[in-house]
């Protein structure tokens, strides 16, 4: 669970770059950046996220309706 929770604290503080909250992402990842696990992690999750674009022509299943 800790690394779970690293990798979010990456990917926040990434989001927080992106704003331009520096101090704020400095903050969320200090203890973060030295979780290897965490950095596959968002790795991993980086792939996975430019790999379903190329692949915009599966369908779709719809988990939750409202």
């Amino acid at each position: 669970m800790q690394d779970i929770r690293d990798y979010l604290k990456l990917h926040w503080s990434l989001v927080a770059v992106k704003q331009k909250q520096l101090k704020n992402a400095l903050q969320m990842a200090f203890t973060a950046a030295f979780s290897p696990t965490a950095w596959k992690l968002l790795i991993a999750a980086a792939r996975s996220r430019k790999q379903q674009s190329k692949n915009d022509n599966l369908p779709k299943l719809e988990l939750i309706s409202c």
